[in-house]
């Protein structure tokens, strides 16, 4: 467990590959102008699951599920516990340092409601439709790919 500090040292952000019958949800976020997974900023003493379901709610209007391989170590502090992430990434720039923690998870509705302010656009894409795509990052598409193969693995 890491403490993150929200004083500009240490960012947290969270990001969530959403998956609603074999498709993911992708957001041109306003920001980066990027095709991207929804997801934001871990607020102050804001566990990572709540942040993660507040980020996706106020961006694309869903509630998920998210899903993952049982934590290898029991969250005695929390009442929910910490599935594993599908990915944790770190970067340092002149405004300090992020680490990104992206989760695999899944909702029962495909109807998106974009805060206009964050989202410019979404589309829902199976594998084959986000690795043809010729507006999105070869980086999204290699992590769309890893998304869907861990999302392939946990499901059941």
């Amino acid at each position: 467990m890491f403490v993150v500090s929200c004083d500009g040292m240490i960012q947290a952000m969270v990001a969530a590959w959403i998956f609603y019958q074999e498709r993911v949800l992708l957001v041109l976020h306003k920001r980066t102008g990027g095709w991207l997974p929804a997801g934001g900023h871990v607020e102050a003493e804001e566990h990572l699951l709540d942040a993660l379901r507040r980020e996706v709610q106020e961006e694309v209007g869903l509630s998920i599920t998210v899903i993952g391989p049982a934590p290898l170590v029991e969250n005695t502090e929390y009442s929910e516990e910490l599935p594993l992430p599908f990915r944790v990434a770190s970067y340092a720039g002149k405004d300090g340092a992020e680490v990104t923690i992206d989760f695999v998870a899944t909702t029962d509705d495909d109807r998106v409601v974009l805060q206009a302010s964050e989202a410019e656009d979404f589309q829902w894409l199976s594998l084959q439709e986000l690795q043809e795509s010729r507006i999105i990052s070869d980086r999204v598409k290699t992590l769309g790919k890893r998304a869907f193969s861990y999302y392939s693995e946990v499901k059941h």
